[in-house]
């Protein structure tokens, strides 16, 4: 983006600005919605992984021989 400025004689001088911060201004608003996007999808992915039983969950525990007489 260049802004004009005009010399002593009314003629209008372009000068260059840094378009270092002009970039991150423009791109700042879809950084944080990637960032808080990339949040959500790592919570619903990690709530996904608990969600799947466990190979061998289902088995009844094994009876310890013990027997409890009332």
């Amino acid at each position: 983006m260049a802004t004009k400025y005009i010399d002593q004689h009314g003629n209008p001088i372009e000068v260059e600005k840094d378009k270092s911060g002009t970039l991150w201004h423009e791109m700042k608003p879809f950084v944080k919605f990637g960032l808080k996007t990339l949040g959500i999808m790592a919570g619903a992915l990690i709530a996904i992984v608990k969600a799947i039983p466990k190979p061998g969950g289902d088995e009844k525990p094994k009876p310890n021989g013990k027997v409890i007489k009332i």
